[in-house]
């Protein structure tokens, strides 16, 4: 008759199979739930109940999605949802979370439940708990891409993520960089201490690498006492140059090994991407090809592939002849990036930036004859000369009747050095009748903490002719946050490296909200470098930050294209998020 139960336990009255069924769902090892078609829950057993945390009351009359985590791929419901409206059985995994928080993956089989019209009245699951499971697969993929020494990355998951990057990148996306580190005369230091304490230094070493270098940058181990870094996303040589200058100062505070000082020294080879290959073993070959002219030179510093080998036929000695006539024939350019307020939306700022127009090989980015210009010392006249031409810029256009701009120019450590410095830089302000007050100097935190005393000295007769003060790069250096407050400067930039994943990554959120929070507290301006996205702008926004300067607004572009921008009134669109208001 129709509504009876079929006849399935032969020797049980029909009356009691009932009873029959419900202990065998409450006693069974699998978890079981029933939810309406709108996915309310309608039952759930004692396996469930306890693989959950929820008590069934908790349970029962919720959604399903009660359960969710948020990581299980959209697809997936898609799917699911697609397979259950055509009537057929579903089978999948999703990432839940316990009523306690905890996150488990679960395997699911999902089938429609059909009255005797055909028509689907509910949903019936049965779900195991795959964490378990999930925890040896993990703990075996660990193994695989781990050193068992240093705990680091090995070389095959270190390949693995250089394959991504290059994957990921397009004709627009920024350079990425490779560092092969190699300890120098590490041989010598095991054969004399033993190969326990050889271990003991790399692992070490591998703490020093790993708690000074930024979150985003990979640190892995090849093998012996080589070591690979990977700097993903690069806009501005000068970032590789301070890493592996950062690297470098890692080894001048003596290892501690069993009682014994030992000082250790490295070499390292920098390849980048694309110039240097565009695919894995290409990089890597030319990281050990820069490492061997690293030891070449005395070891104890770093080397850079391209400076050799870029363009193939484009010699070093060639490449610095061309360098020190350059200037003399007119071949180097001044680009402009804009600085924005986040409160406003106009420019308020720009950052001077140096091009090469070189006559055989065109427009040069900084990339390829910076290193070159700081080994050779011709990074002083250039520098100035950027400074002259930059400062004669600035105060053009304040002539021709554009609002008054903040002008940024970097300043290198040779740079920093020289005994004229103050002199020179007042004497170039004087020929250009650019007012001080106008004119920004970035310095690195390197720079900072290389002589404090005689830094602070610089930089107070600096502040005291009106010139403002930026350290560049902020995060990415070893400042001592009691010395910060002793210098007296205006700006901290926080470095691309850290804003690009802000809004997905919560150490670098983190790290940006306290870097803001500080800069407040010292009552410092703070600018966000490479800001890319709308997503970048807005957590910065929620944030009330005060200047971005990246892509998202403009690339750094010659002075005509730059006095456009001026004369357009281009600005960024109104703020995002609660506190919007329009603007005028």
């Amino acid at each position: 008759m129709p509504g009876s139960l079929p006849y399935f336990l032969p020797g049980v009255p029909p009356g009691e199979q009932l009873f029959f069924f419900a202990q065998a769902a409450e006693q069974s090892p699998v978890s079981m739930v029933i939810t309406q078609q709108d996915m309310t829950i309608v039952y759930v057993n004692e396996r469930y109940s306890r693989l959950t945390g929820y008590k069934p009351e908790e349970l029962v009359g919720q959604k399903a999605s009660i359960l969710k985590s948020g990581l299980t791929p959209l697809k997936t419901y898609q799917d699911m949802r697609t397979t259950l409206a055509a009537g057929q059985a579903w089978r999948g995994e999703f990432h839940n979370r316990k009523k306690n928080s905890d996150l488990y993956w679960e395997f699911a089989l999902i089938s429609p439940l059909k009255n005797q019209q055909g028509e689907i009245t509910h949903y019936l699951g049965l779900l195991e708990d795959l964490s378990e499971r999930q925890r040896t697969v993990t703990i075996f993929e660990y193994m695989a891409n781990h050193d068992s020494l240093t705990d680091l990355p090995n070389q095959v998951y270190f390949q693995a993520q250089l394959e991504r990057a290059l994957a990921a990148r397009s004709a627009q996306s920024p350079q990425l960089a490779v560092i092969l580190l190699d300890i120098d005369r590490f041989k010598i230091i095991t054969e004399t201490l033993g190969h326990s304490p050889g271990d003991g230094l790399l692992c070490a070493l591998a703490e020093r690498l790993v708690s000074a270098l930024p979150k985003n940058m990979l640190v892995s181990r090849r093998g012996g006492d080589e070591f690979l870094i990977l700097l993903p996303g690069i806009e501005h040589f000068q970032t590789v140059v301070k890493t592996a200058q950062q690297i470098l100062t890692l080894f001048q505070e003596p290892f501690q090994q069993d009682g014994n000082r030992v000082h250790l020294t490295a070499s390292l080879g920098i390849s980048l991407a694309p110039e240097d290959g565009s695919t894995v073993q290409a990089l890597l070959q030319s990281a050990d090809a820069a490492l061997y002219d690293a030891k070449d030179a005395g070891r104890n510093n770093y080397k850079f592939f391209k400076l050799k080998n870029f363009p193939e036929s484009f010699e070093r000695l060639s490449l610095e002849n061309d360098l020190r006539t350059a200037l003399e024939r007119q071949e180097m350019r001044v680009f402009y990036q804009p600085q924005v307020s986040l409160d406003s939306g106009k420019i308020v700022g720009m950052e001077a930036l140096v091009r090469w127009q070189h006559p055989q090989h065109g427009l040069l980015a900084p990339v390829h004859f910076i290193p070159l210009a700081e080994e050779t010392g011709l990074i002083v006249p250039l520098g100035l000369w950027i400074l002259t031409m930059a400062c004669d810029q600035c105060r053009t256009w304040q002539k021709a009747g554009y609002p008054p701009l903040r002008l940024a120019v970097n300043l290198s450590a040779r740079q920093f050095l020289q005994p004229e410095l103050v002199e020179s830089i007042l004497h170039i302000l004087m020929e250009t009748d650019l007012e001080p007050r106008f004119l920004e100097l970035e310095i690195t935190e390197s720079i900072l903490m290389k002589d404090i005393n005689m830094t602070i000295l610089i930089l107070r007769w600096l502040k005291k002719k009106g010139i403002q003060i930026a350290v560049d790069d902020f995060g990415t250096g070893y400042s001592s946050l009691t010395y910060l407050n002793r210098f007296p400067i205006d700006t901290l930039k926080i470095d691309q490296s850290f804003v690009r994943d802000c809004p997905n990554n919560s150490d670098n959120a983190t790290l940006v909200s306290a870097i803001r929070s500080l800069a407040k507290a010292l009552h410092l301006r703070v600018i966000a470098e490479g800001v890319e996205t709308a997503e970048q702008l807005e957590f910065l926004s929620g944030l009330r930050g005060e200047e971005i300067q990246g892509f998202y607004f403009s690339r750094p572009v010659p002075p005509d294209e730059f006095e456009q921008l001026l004369r357009d009134g281009k600005q960024l669109p109104a703020r995002i998020g609660p506190e919007s208001s329009p603007r005028h």
